[in-house]
């Protein structure tokens, strides 16, 4: 156990590090009028300054769409946070599976279920997202994987 920490805990520490400097935002703007990550943005304001929605017009909100993922059960547990990137919303499921759903009408864009061949255990914390140029990534961990998607 002490050499998987040994080998594990710089190579995480350099996967955060490079990550969390790469996702840095361009601008305060874009940090706050998107939700990218967890929390919001990579200093976790948990604030968006977006301004469609306000006190005055909060209590007239109506549920536009649903989207089921299909793969709960009575014994299922779900402790994660979707995100939002250029219309699209990502999300994960119960088994671990990742859908990416059009923002405005819950339509599924895609699915990646790591676990085709069997049911997963276990629980996630969602994902994130990362760019560079025109490579765009959902990066989340499902078992012992840690998987960057094409966002697209």
């Amino acid at each position: 156990m002490q050499s998987f920490l040994f080998y594990s805990l710089p190579l995480l520490c350099c996967l955060v590090l490079t990550f969390s400097s790469a996702a840095q935002p361009s601008s305060p703007e874009q940090s706050l009028a998107a939700w990218s990550v967890y929390r919001g943005d990579v200093q976790s304001h948990q604030y968006s300054s977006l301004q469609h929605i306000n006190t005055d017009n909060v209590g007239q909100l109506e549920v536009a769409w649903t989207y089921r993922t299909g793969d709960a059960t009575e014994r299922s547990a779900i402790q994660c946070h979707p995100i939002e990137v250029n219309g699209v919303l990502y999300v994960t499921s119960p088994q671990l599976k990742v859908m990416a759903l059009d923002a405005t009408s819950g339509k599924e864009r895609w699915r990646f279920d790591p676990f085709e061949q069997h049911t997963s255990r276990g629980v996630n914390r969602g994902v994130t997202y990362w760019s560079e140029g025109d490579d765009r990534r959902i990066l989340y961990a499902a078992g012992p994987y840690l998987y960057a998607l094409n966002a697209d």
